[in-house]
């Protein structure tokens, strides 16, 4: 499905972070931070509530 979706006129590969959210939760900042009330789990990459 997402080869499809990067057919589309002007569309572009998504980021690394990008895809992290689509696998699921919300991928930290590139600065290892997340939104207030959640901490960065380096080993997924992801933030989780604190």
């Amino acid at each position: 499905m997402l080869k499809n979706i990067l057919k589309l006129e002007g569309a572009q590969e998504l980021s690394k972070e990008e895809k992290k959210v689509i696998k699921g939760g919300l991928a930290c900042y590139e600065d290892g931070t997340c939104p207030k009330g959640s901490i960065c789990e380096y080993d997924s990459w992801r933030c989780i509530r604190a």
